[in-house]
C-alpha cells in the first residue's frame, strides 16, 4: 500500500518509498484545532505517521456596528461565523494494499481535547469511524482496494465530531461559540512532474512567475508558498495561464492569487492540475485605490434589520478577482486544485461551442474534476460553468450560491453539462443548488449543510431557481439534502418579476421553468426556522405566525403565461422519511403555490390536489 500525505503547504520529505511520504510546512501554520496520523491498515501502531492539517479561518466581519467608514478586512464576512475555521488533511492513496486509516485528535487540554464519538458526511462515504477513545480519539477507515477503477477514489468527506453540526443548530437564532470543523480528502496517486525534465519550467516560492511559456511544456509551482504579484493600482493579485501548458500545482503549493486565461477568443486551451492550492485569503474586496462608492452606517444599520450585508465602509460593488475565471476557452482541463476563501466567485469558467460545417456538435466536453472549495464570504459562490461540461467529484463549502446547474441557455446540438458527486454546505448564506438553464444533469450529489444566518433570504436554500430566467429539460437525480437541522426548506422556484430589478435584467424578465425532474431526493428533514416574520419567498406571504413544518417549499409563478412553472415531476421524493405525496396530505403547509403554475406531479399525482 503506498500512501502519500500532502499538505497544502508543503516541502515533500519521502520517509519510505513503500510506505508514506509526509510533507514538511514551512511558512505556514498548521491546524491549531486538529491533529491527524495516517497509517496503512494492518500496519501496526509503529505504522502511524504524523500528518500536516490545513485550516482556513473566517475573517472578522466588518459589522454594522463599525461606523468610521472605513473599509476593513472583514468585508464580505458574516458576523455569524466570526472566528469559526475549516480544517482538512489530503492524503494520496493507490491502489495497492488493503487501504488507510486516519487517526484525528483535537489539540486541547484535559477533557476539552478528548473526542467522545464521530460521523461522516455524506453518509454514502464509504469511509467508516472504526474506533473513537478519549487517548487517541477518531480512527477512520478507507478499506482498500482504494482506486478509481472501482470509483470509491477521490473521496470527500466531513467528520463531525461529538454531535458537532448534526447536533448543534447554527441557524438564525445562533449565538455560541465558533465551530471548528475537519474534513478528509483522499485522492488517487498523482505524479508531480520532474523538474529535471526539459519540458518543465519549475516555479520555487520567491521565484518570478513566468509570463510566458513554450507551449506543450509544463509550469511547474513547487512545495512552498507563492504569490501572485499584486496590481499597484487595485492590490488584487491575479495571473493569466499560458494557454497549450499544463500548470501543475504540486501538493504541497499554495499560491495567493486568483488565475485567468489570457486570450478569450476561442483558441485558448487551459490546463491546471495538482492537488494544490489557490488561495484568496489576502484578496480583499474593496480594491486598495480606495476611489468607489461604499455602504454607511446608516445602510449597515438597515442592511441589518432585514438581513442584508451591507457594511459600513465596505465598496458597494464586488469586482474582486474570481478564484479561476475562464473566459471564451477552447477547451479546459481543471483537476485536484482546491480554491480557498476568495473574495468573489470561487470557479467562473465559460468554454465555447464549436461547431462542423454541418451545424453538429464538434465540441470536446471540458473537465472540471476533484476540486475542492472553501469560502466564507458573500458572492464567493462555488462553481458556474457555461458550454459543455463534465463536473464531477467537486467538494464545495460557501457562504453563497455553491453551483448552478446553467450551462447554456437553451438546449442544442452540443449536449449540456452534467454534473456527478458534488457535495455542497452552506453556513450563513447561499443556495446547495441553483436550478438553472437548460438541459443539465445533476447526478448522485449532495448538500450536507444548509444553514443561514438570516431566516428570510429571498433565494437561499438547498434546490433554488431565484427569478433566474427561462430553465427546461433539467435533471437532478438522486439527490441527498442529509442535514438534520437545515434553517431553511428545500425548494423554491420563484418566476416572478423582481420590481427593483431593471426590464430586462436577471430576476425581472419573462421565463418559464419547464419539464423539470426531481427523483430519487432524499431530505432528512424540514426547516428548523419555526415562525414567520417576513414573506420568505412566500406567495401569498406566509404571515406573522407559526410555521410547524418550516419555512415552506414554494412554486411561485409568474402572472403572466410567459412566467409560467409547468412539466414539473416530483418522483420519489421523501421528507423526514415520509414520502412527498404523504407528507403533503398529512401537512399542507409544506408546499406553497401560486401564480402561473400547472402540470406539476409527484409520483404521477396532481401536487395541487395533494395540498389542497
Amino acid at each position: 500500500m503506498h500512501l502519500l500525505l500532502l499538505s497544502i503547504v508543503a516541502t515533500a520529505t519521502i520517509v519510505s518509498p513503500t510506505s508514506h511520504r509526509v510533507a514538511n510546512v514551512p511558512g505556514r501554520a498548521a491546524s491549531t484545532h486538529y491533529a491527524a496520523s495516517v497509517r496503512a491498515v494492518g500496519s501496526g501502531e509503529g505504522g502511524w505517521k504524523t500528518a500536516y492539517v490545513f485550516v482556513t479561518t473566517a475573517k472578522t466581519s466588518a459589522s454594522y456596528s463599525n461606523s468610521n467608514g472605513t473599509a476593513e478586512s472583514g468585508c464580505g464576512y458574516f458576523a455569524h461565523l466570526n472566528g469559526w475555521s475549516a480544517s482538512w488533511l489530503s492524503i494520496e492513496a493507490d491502489s495497492n494494499g488493503d487501504g488507510i486509516e486516519v487517526k484525528v485528535q483535537r489539540i486541547g487540554t484535559g477533557s476539552a481535547s478528548q473526542i467522545s464519538s464521530a460521523s461522516i458526511h455524506p453518509t454514502t462515504t464509504s469511509a467508516e469511524v472504526t474506533s473513537v477513545t478519549p487517548a487517541d480519539g477518531a480512527i477512520i477507515t478507507m478499506a482498500g482496494p482504494l482506486d478509481v477503477e472501482t470509483n470509491n477514489l477521490p473521496l470527500q468527506f466531513q467528520v463531525d465530531f461529538d454531535g458537532g453540526l448534526q447536533t448543534t443548530d447554527t441557524g438564525p437564532s445562533y449565538s455560541g461559540p465558533p465551530l471548528h470543523t475537519f474534513a478528509i480528502f483522499v485522492n488517487p496517486m498523482d505524479t508531480p512532474p520532474s523538474p529535471s525534465d526539459s519540458g518543465v519550467t519549475t516555479v520555487h516560492p520567491g521565484d518570478p512567475i513566468p509570463t510566458s511559456v513554450a507551449a506543450n511544456t509544463t509550469l511547474y509551482f513547487a512545495a512552498g508558498v507563492h504569490h501572485v504579484p499584486a496590481d499597484p493600482n487595485t492590490g488584487w493579485r491575479v495571473y493569466a495561464l499560458p494557454s497549450d501548458v499544463r500548470v501543475y500545482l504540486d501538493a504541497g503549493a499554495v499560491v495567493h492569487g486568483a488565475v485567468t486565461n489570457g486570450g478569450g477568443d476561442g483558441k485558448d486551451t487551459i490546463v491546471l492540475e495538482g492537488y494544490g492550492t489557490l488561495s484568496g485569503e489576502d484578496q480583499p474586496r474593496c480594491p486598495s485605490h480606495g476611489d468607489y462608492p461604499v455602504f454607511s452606517h446608516a445602510d449597515s444599520v438597515a442592511g441589518a434589520a432585514v438581513g442584508k450585508l451591507s457594511q459600513s465602509g465596505c465598496c458597494k460593488d464586488n469586482k474582486s478577482p474570481q478564484g479561476i475565471s475562464l473566459r471564451n476557452v477552447k477547451h479546459a482541463t481543471v483537476r485536484g486544485v482546491t480554491f480557498v476563501d476568495f473574495p468573489n466567485h470561487h470557479i467562473i469558467a465559460d468554454a465555447v461551442t464549436i461547431k462542423n460545417s454541418d451545424g453538429s456538435c464538434a465540441t470536446t466536453p471540458s473537465i472540471f474534476h476533484n476540486s475542492k472549495v472553501w469560502g466564507w464570504r458573500a458572492n464567493g459562490d462555488g462553481l458556474h460553468v457555461f458550454g459543455t461540461w463534465k463536473v464531477s467529484n467537486m467538494f464545495m463549502r460557501t457562504q453563497d450560491d455553491s453551483m448552478y446547474t446553467q450551462s447554456t441557455d437553451s438546449v442544442g446540438e452540443c449536449p449540456a453539462t452534467t454534473f456527478d458527486n458534488v457535495t455542497s454546505w452552506n453556513d450563513a448564506n447561499g443556495s446547495g443548488c441553483m436550478v438553472t438553464g437548460a438541459g443539465g444533469v445533476m447526478r448522485d450529489s449532495a448538500n450536507i449543510y444548509a444553514r443561514a444566518s438570516w431566516q428570510w433570504w429571498a433565494g437561499g436554500r438547498i434546490l433554488s431557481h431565484r427569478q433566474m430566467g427561462t430553465t427546461e429539460d433539467v435533471i437532478i437525480s438522486n439527490y441527498r439534502a442529509e442535514d438534520p437541522l437545515p434553517s431553511l426548506n428545500v425548494f423554491t422556484i420563484d418566476m416572478r418579476n423582481d420590481a427593483s430589478k431593471p426590464a430586462g435584467s436577471d430576476r425581472n424578465g419573462a421565463g418559464t421553468f419547464h419539464n423539470v425532474l426531481f427523483e430519487d431526493i432524499f431530505i432528512a428533514n424540514v426547516s428548523t426556522v419555526r415562525k414567520s416574520l417576513f414573506s420568505g419567498g412566500c406567495v401569498p406571504a406566509c404571515g406573522n405566525g407559526p410555521l410547524p413544518t418550516g419555512v415552506p417549499n414554494t412554486l411561485s409563478g409568474g402572472n403572466q403565461t410567459t412566467q409560467n412553472i409547468s412539466g414539473v415531476a416530483f418522483n420519489r421524493v421523501t421528507v423526514a422519511g415520509t414520502p412527498l405525496g404523504k407528507a403533503l396530505s398529512a401537512h399542507p403547509g409544506l408546499f406553497n403555490m401560486s401564480g402561473s403554475v400547472c402540470n406539476v406531479t409527484v409520483d404521477g399525482v396532481p401536487l395541487s390536489t395533494l395540498t389542497a
